[in-house]
């Protein structure tokens, strides 16, 4: 029975994993992307198009929590993690086989935008629902603990679109080898997808299920009686989020263009930041569990307020690779 528990829980995180994997691709595969979809005269206009074609998808991410945490209050928990993932599986199908600018004109880049927008709507329903299914069907005491393998999972895919994009360095990568990876990422999604079908819904929804009104906005309800919550736990996402995406993505062009490190060495160095992330997350929920969930949190962000200036004054003033391990390590 409790192997049957973890295998359905297992199952769940596998579609979290494949998220990052997707944007991790994207983030690293972007300048490459640049030139194929974005031409211009001027590389750094091309450049700007394909990182404003990533951060499309992160606009995206509330409207998508928004609309999936309502089709998993009102339809099921699965319901909602099947439909997230199949959304999240086409568009990263489609980059792989899209043609760029030179064979579809205009309209390469514009799908390309559309992809992105709709992997972002499906990146914000698929944590939160993930999230949801797994504390429901563990229902455990170490809430902290076992929340923490879900986040570390997701750095897990992260990690494999990392190592992924070490072959990025290869000759045939920008013609036609970067669209292997997207793929990959396609296939272990329908698989996801056919895995997710045959796990059980959740116990408490099943209990539920019968006094559920389904024209009924159950989030609304949420935001009106307990607002306070709902924007400290959009604070809370912010305060993770946005460490992570500064100490990987953001440091990538200090790390080739002022250290002169090569493409691989740059990504076995946001290796080993993202496997610190995998490392050290059970560790902390282990610790939230000991001595409080708000503790932690408020320890968080207030590390984050103190040491975010000098640390960004670091790097702006003295680029070396030991400045740049102390910002990830203090971002973790």
């Amino acid at each position: 029975m409790k192997l049957k528990k973890n295998m359905t829980i297992g199952a769940a995180m596998v579609g979290h994993a494949l998220e990052h994997y997707d944007i991790t691709l994207y983030g690293f595969f972007a300048a490459m992307l640049a030139p194929l979809f974005f031409p211009s005269d001027h590389y750094i206009i091309s450049l700007i198009a394909s990182w404003g074609t990533f951060a499309l998808g992160f606009v995206m991410r509330p409207l998508g929590g928004l609309v999936f945490g309502h089709l998993g209050d009102v339809y099921g928990r699965k319901k909602s993690l099947l439909a997230s993932i199949l959304v999240a599986t086409l568009p990263t199908l489609i980059i792989g086989f899209l043609p760029s600018y030179a064979t579809l004109g205009i309209m390469a880049p514009l799908i390309l935008m559309v992809c992105r927008l709709i992997q972002g709507f499906s990146v914000g329903g698929e944590y939160s629902g993930a999230a949801i299914f797994v504390a429901e069907h563990s229902r455990h005491s170490r809430p902290g603990f076992v929340g923490s393998f879900l986040c570390s999972t997701g750095f897990i895919g992260a990690l494999l679109g990392t190592l992924v994009s070490v072959g990025s360095t290869l000759s045939f990568m920008p013609e036609w080898g970067w669209r292997l990876p997207f793929l990959l990422g396609g296939v272990i999604g329908l698989g996801s997808y056919l895995i997710r079908k045959k796990l059980p819904e959740t116990p408490e929804f099943k209990k539920e299920e019968l006094y559920i009104d389904q024209k009924s906005l159950p989030l609304l309800e949420v935001y009106k009686t307990n607002t306070r919550n709902a924007l400290c736990v959009i604070a809370m996402g912010a305060n993770g989020l946005i460490p992570l995406y500064l100490g990987s993505i953001y440091l990538n062009p200090i790390l080739i263009n002022d250290l002169g490190l090569s493409v691989a060495e740059m990504m076995g160095v946001n290796s080993v930041f993202l496997l610190m992330w995998v490392i050290l997350l059970p560790i902390f929920g282990h610790f939230a569990d000991k001595i409080g969930l708000p503790l932690i949190m408020i320890l968080s962000s207030f590390l984050t307020l103190v040491l975010a200036i000098p640390l960004f004054s670091l790097i702006a003033y003295t680029h070396s690779l030991l400045n740049i391990f102390m910002f990830q390590i203090t971002s973790v």
